[in-house]
């Protein structure tokens, strides 16, 4: 059995954690026969892990960019192959899918709001990690000022518009460095999106990567 991966990225209160649940049940819908998906089983797993939370807990300090690409990787080498040797072949009909929620573009993106000197190593794994998923799907609020988050990694209160500006940001220099076909920018409307609709032009986007591989 091999795995694919999709990671949903964006800023915190974009909705990430409940389009990860309606898109997996909406793929899970459609794969009973006589119309299955590739993929065997849709799994949801949200970074960063709950060990390495727990571990920042107890030692009461705050994670940085290393911490968060060591727990990706951590985590990506208990994983089927090919992911980390992409030429593997693969059987079929037995490939799970794994949604990301949150992955390496998120890291990034808060470690530079920190103002986080990030090393080489670190600078190197993380574009390395951005490469693993299938696509990063990175959900845009069209209002960012309505955001709100009661979990975001304070201690500051969250101020969601130079956070939103920070991934758009880094969407603009990937466009500039033609690496922007690697992200998919959506734009979220919480008057008029759900999560199942965001989760439904995902699935569309999937379908249409799935059979371009």
């Amino acid at each position: 059995m091999t795995a694919t991966y999709i990671a949903l990225e964006g800023p915190d209160g974009v909705g990430k954690s409940t389009v990860a649940a309606a898109l997996k049940a909406r793929l899970q819908r459609r794969t009973p026969t006589p119309t299955p998906t590739p993929y065997s089983t849709v799994r949801v797993r949200h970074f960063p892990t709950d060990a390495l939370v727990e571990c920042a807990q107890t030692d009461n300090r705050r994670l940085n960019a290393e911490d968060y690409a060591r727990d990706m990787e951590n985590w990506l080498s208990f994983r089927p192959e090919p992911v980390l040797y992409p030429n593997t072949p693969t059987n079929v009909g037995e490939e799970q899918l794994y949604i990301l929620d949150r992955w390496a573009l998120s890291t990034a993106v808060y470690a530079s709001l920190r103002n986080e000197k990030i090393s080489e190593n670190t600078a190197l794994t993380l574009n390395w990690l951005n490469r693993v998923p299938l696509t990063t799907f990175v959900l845009m609020p069209r209002d960012p000022s309505k955001l709100t988050d009661p979990d975001f990694p304070g201690p500051d209160p969250y101020n969601p518009v130079p956070v939103t500006e920070a991934y758009r940001k880094f969407l603009t220099n990937a466009f500039v460095a033609g690496e922007l076909s690697r992200f998919i920018p959506i734009v979220v409307d919480r008057a008029q999106d759900t999560p199942d609709s965001v989760a439904a032009e995902i699935a569309e986007w999937t379908a249409g990567l799935q059979r371009g591989m």
